[in-house]
């Protein structure tokens, strides 16, 4: 997807379950990537889901980059911000990569579901 460089204030991707769960699950995703193509400068870019049917749907929708393997999204130079819809409980690793890749990220809440793994 080609992007003129002047209108960057607003690149996002979305990451999608990396883990399989029901189809239920990935909801989250569908309200985050309608919500980030309706902001006034929002540009969803790419989806990663180990789930090869999500991601299918997602880039059909959307037009959109698709991966199945996150860390290679994580590897493009075109990403503002990246948010991350992984179920409680996988939040944790999927933030650390992203902020070691050196990429803004935003999560919702529970960023883990134990003190243990935060600290």
């Amino acid at each position: 997807m080609a992007v003129d460089p002047s209108d960057r204030m607003g690149l996002f991707v979305l990451l999608v379950s990396v883990v399989e769960f029901p189809k239920s699950c990935g909801m989250v995703a569908d309200v985050h990537a309608a919500a980030i193509t309706e902001l006034r400068h929002g540009i969803l870019v790419a989806v990663s889901s180990r789930n090869s049917d999500n991601v299918r749907r997602l880039v059909d929708e959307y037009h959109v980059d698709g991966y199945s393997d996150y860390h290679e999204m994580l590897k493009r130079h075109d990403l503002d911000l990246v948010c991350v819809c992984t179920p409680s409980g996988v939040h944790l690793d999927v933030v650390v990569a992203t902020a070691e890749a050196r990429q803004n990220v935003i999560v919702e809440k529970p960023l883990e579901i134990t003190l243990e793994r935060c600290d």
